[in-house]
């Protein structure tokens, strides 16, 4: 069991390490935005404000419209506002990272996130009585305020997990 505990450790450290080195070097290589980092939990935290008119682009890929029962397409994580970037330590709920927007909420009905994600537009329900996600993106991915500035980078499995 101590070995474990140091497995963990290490493992943690590791992954400590590697955000903020990537943190460092984002800050050293382009002065157009500031980071904030936030350690939670098996998640790390970035808050990322572009300066006006720039915009930032990270080396993480994800998901920026995800779709349930099919193959998302992934893109690289830009941001041209204010956003937050969540570094997650354990596997998609949904088998990719993603971008949130309005509908995305719906998700929490059958899934777990965490952390939670955006409640979801309150006239995003679908023709049945239960949420539909796809119905919701189809009618609503047009709309201004339809994409949300929140990316969920997943980065594998939490240690405590795959170790038990």
């Amino acid at each position: 069991m101590p070995e474990n505990n140091l497995k963990y450790k290490l493992v943690g450290s590791a992954i400590l390490i590697i955000i903020l080195a990537l943190a460092i070097k984002l800050q050293i290589s382009n002065q157009d935005y500031r980071v904030e980092t936030e350690k939670l939990e098996n998640i790390t935290k970035l808050t990322i404000t572009p300066k006006p008119g720039k915009f930032f682009v990270s080396n993480w890929w994800a998901s920026s419209l995800p779709m349930q029962g099919q193959i998302n397409e992934n893109n690289l994580v830009v941001l041209t506002e204010p956003g937050i970037i969540y570094l997650i330590n354990h596997e998609s709920p949904m088998g990719v990272s993603f971008r949130e927007n309005k509908c995305t909420g719906l998700l929490s009905h059958f899934q777990t996130f965490d952390p939670p994600l955006s409640p979801f537009c309150q006239n995003c329900r679908g023709e049945s009585e239960y949420p539909e996600y796809n119905v919701c993106v189809a009618e609503h991915k047009t709309d201004p305020d339809f994409f949300l500035d929140i990316w969920h980078i997943y980065l594998g499995n939490d240690p405590k997990e795959s170790n038990a």
